[in-house]
């Protein structure tokens, strides 16, 4: 748990706890000389310190933050001091949740396992020293990654475990110099620690686990480079690193903010963008799934999946999770022969199942414009070009319907109304197809337009049933097409079901308030398909004009 207080104050004046702490004997001169702000801001925390002249009720006795952080010494805390001068002071206040049960990947460095908590982990890659936009690069502040256009800082695991004290801007450089002709296989996880980011390379990813979060041994306490502990479940103990500490004691910290900077330029795009998921099943081809359908990925090994008559499952975290093979439903090939695998758990359902993956290739945010035509299929969403190659989308919940068809063919789908027909509004094409493709998989007749006035000019030239429009989009926005609808005496009596990105009471609101019948956040394909045949079985009472008086 972390607290944080902050002022706009004229800050802290490092110069003069130097001054008292130099006068009062806390420190030698030559040992203040070589602290860096952050650490003779930590001074004021010393029992009877104090920068005031005079001693009153309120202050000058040199008690208070000596009293804050004795508490979070006993409970397993840390207080940490930043501050600007003309500018502020921030506090930060760092706690432990004893006994809170936290999702941390797995990793290893010199034979030893840490866990990092994956609410602070962005992106794993796998380290290539030949490969210009895979490798480890360096500039004149160390080494670093580049990563979706950025440049960021690396941190070696291994060199932030040995080290006794942060390394400065020297042993930086010491250390790039020392692995710059380095040729052995690593990883890198994105670490996230508040506004900065940071790759640190370690050796192995040992796996995920929801770990049991235990606090740390009093005598750990001052290391800031950990967390907590915790027991695994082979018995073992591992630590569980603060992306915090590693930043600071690393040095990395005390550089110039440059991983907001493009790393190289990149074309402008008013597409949409969306984070994806590419990987591999086969040798051949380089397949992808948005995101937002990925619940969790967890690293299996071939040894692992059993077989029970026609169906594979593999253990997950105590559950029997059955184990989906894309060649089995599409036309891929098969699955590369390694030991060590992968399974994506969809976020959309609540069935036991994962997709096999032989490689977790990048997790990168993409403007995507499909392409429908090159390679067709059903539970397929279309291909784009990504970096230079080919990519197949892949739709992820329609391949778990597939395998239910086959295995749990009364529990398939929705009852579906027959012969109705559907539009889709959305400027983004990519939902445009996947929300079209979730209902054509029901059996509804559906067609799509990109804004509420082509939408609303398409109502007008033939027959719909229901509408499923976005809200924000160009030309017209889904609020405006909605009030068109209901102010149209051949239309009003339609049924329409926003779906959008906006998940707040007021936008919930406001969609209501301009004449939508439902409200879904995309994309719940089940929630989805829930709303739209609930729309289409009901009979819809007669729509009010927006701001007439309505009668319960």
């Amino acid at each position: 748990m972390v607290i944080e207080i902050r002022d706009d104050g004229k800050g802290i004046d490092a110069q003069a706890i130097k001054r008292k702490a130099l006068e009062q004997g806390v420190k030698r001169g030559d040992e203040l000389e070589r602290m860096s702000d952050r650490q003779v801001y930590d001074l004021i925390l010393l029992s009877g310190f104090s920068t005031a002249a005079n001693v009153t009720d309120l202050s000058g006795r040199g008690v208070g933050m000596d009293v804050v952080k004795t508490n979070l010494d006993q409970i397993g805390g840390v207080v940490e001091i930043d501050s600007s001068p003309g500018k502020g002071t921030v506090f930060t206040l760092r706690m432990p949740l004893t006994l809170a049960i936290m999702p941390c990947l797995l990793l290893a460095c010199d034979g030893q396992s840490y866990a990092v908590p994956q609410r602070d982990v962005d992106q794993i890659e796998l380290l290539d020293p030949g490969s210009s936009r895979r490798g480890v690069e360096r500039n004149h502040e160390g080494e670093v990654l580049r990563w979706r256009e950025r440049l960021l800082p690396v941190v070696r695991l291994r060199e932030v475990l040995r080290s006794r004290a942060p390394l400065d801007a020297r042993a930086q450089a010491e250390i790039a110099q020392r692995y710059q002709h380095d040729r052995a296989r690593a990883y890198g996880v994105v670490v996230r620690s508040g506004s900065r980011r940071f790759v640190l390379v370690f050796d192995q990813v040992v796996g995920s686990e929801n770990i049991v979060v235990k606090p740390l041994h009093p005598l750990l306490r001052p290391l800031g480079i950990y967390a907590a502990t915790t027991i695994l479940g082979d018995g073992s103990v591992a630590l569980i690193l603060n992306g915090e500490g590693i930043g600071r004691q690393s040095g990395i910290f005390d550089r110039p903010v440059v991983e907001e900077v493009p790393a190289l330029p990149s074309p402008a795009s008013e597409a949409e963008t969306h984070p994806v998921l590419l990987f591999r099943y086969g040798d051949a081809e380089l397949l992808a799934v948005r995101m937002d359908d990925v619940r969790r990925v967890v690293m299996i090994t071939r040894s692992r999946i059993e077989r029970i008559g026609d169906r594979e499952l593999v253990n997950v975290d105590g559950t029997g999770t059955n184990v989906l093979r894309l060649d089995r439903f599409l036309n891929v090939s098969a699955c590369a022969d390694s030991d060590r695998q992968f399974l994506i758990l969809p976020r959309n359902t609540d069935l036991p199942v994962g997709l096999l993956v032989s490689e977790i290739v990048d997790t990168p945010t993409l403007a995507i414009q499909l392409d429908e035509r090159a390679f067709k299929a059903d539970g397929v969403l279309g291909s784009a070009m990504v970096r230079g190659q080919i990519v197949v989308f892949i739709d992820i919940d329609r391949i778990v319907q597939m395998w239910m068809q086959m295995h749990q063919p009364g529990a398939v789908a929705l009852p579906a109304p027959t012969g109705k027909r559907i539009l889709v509004i959305d400027d983004t094409q990519f939902f445009q197809k996947l929300v079209a493709e979730h209902l054509r998989a029901q059996g509804f007749e559906v067609e799509v337009a990109g804004d509420g006035s082509a939408g609303l000019a398409m109502l007008k030239a033939g027959h719909f049933d229901l509408v499923v429009c976005d809200i924000e989009m160009p030309i017209m926005d889904g609020l405006t097409f909605a009030r068109r609808v209901r102010e149209d005496p051949q239309l009003c009596a339609l049924p329409l079901l926003a779906l959008t990105t906006l998940n707040t009471p007021e936008s919930r609101a406001t969609a209501m308030a301009s004449g939508f019948d439902a409200y879904e956040v995309k994309l719940d394909r089940r929630t989805l398909l829930a709303s739209v045949n609930e729309l289409l079985t009901r009979a819809r009472r007669p729509a009010a004009l927006p701001g007439a008086p309505t009668h319960g």
